[in-house]
């Protein structure tokens, strides 16, 4: 089930330690890219874990209502992980809210050992489509988020996902230090035989002075019909280049 992770959900609890803008205002693209070390290896949506350290590689390209986000997983030794293809096009976009539709080709790179001791990488696929409702206000936000997963690959799962996701953006502590706060509650059905009710939270912690960001995330099974290891956490310091 951790596998089925990896590729699914690079959606949120996503804080950068690198970040770089492009705006091309004669054909009205825009170009950002980031970069994230996880120390301990969460995954994005915290359910499960990479249980290695790992490095994600975002890139967008937007032009007007139309974007095109892939992202790269790379564990520390080298080794790929997964890779995905989001093409997401805005709905609507006024008065607070926002509503996002988006299609997904994805790339999962699993390992495996053969009954000869030879090591292979075998490469699953699937396809995910995502719609996605944000309501921003100021210093919060809400947001609830569908995707319905389709394995192409025998091996690989199938099913139906649903997020409901707050943030509590800039909320001061001190003068010149700050923090956010992301809850989120999700479930999830795969193959009829999968099913999971998640808590999780992002707090990071930031000083308006400093290019540092200290962070702790942590996940918490509500209900699944699959065994789960329970609470799990991580923190870290990301340096802002």
């Amino acid at each position: 089930m951790r596998i089925l992770f990896l590729f699914v959900f690079a959606l949120s609890n996503i804080i950068p330690c690198y970040g770089y803008v492009l705006h091309d205002t004669t054909s009205n693209v825009r170009v950002s890219a980031k970069l994230q070390v996880s120390n301990v290896g969460l995954a994005p949506v915290p359910a499960f874990s990479f249980n290695s350290p790992i490095v994600f590689g975002f890139l967008t390209v937007k032009k007007q209502a139309f974007s095109f986000e892939p992202d790269v997983a790379v564990g520390m030794n080298g080794k790929p992980w997964m890779t995905n293809n989001w093409f997401r096009f805005t709905v609507f976009d006024r008065n607070k809210w926002k509503a996002n539709l988006g299609v997904n080709p994805s790339l999962f790179f699993e390992y495996e050992t053969l009954g000869s001791g030879e090591k292979i990488i075998r490469t699953q696929r699937n396809l995910t489509f995502e719609a996605a409702v944000t309501y921003k206000s100021n210093g919060w936000n809400l947001g609830f988020l569908f995707m319905n997963i389709n394995g192409c690959d025998p091996g690989t799962l199938s099913g139906n996902f649903f997020n409901i996701h707050g943030e509590f953006t800039a909320v001061h502590i001190r003068e010149k230090i700050f923090f956010n706060l992301k809850p989120q509650l999700f479930y999830f059905n795969f193959n009829s035989n999968s099913d999971g009710f998640f808590a999780a939270s992002a707090l990071d912690i930031k000083h308006i002075n400093l290019p540092l960001t200290v962070f702790t995330q942590g996940v918490l099974p509500l209900w699944a019909d699959f065994p789960t290891t329970g609470f799990k956490w991580n923190f870290g310091m990301l340096i802002i280049l």
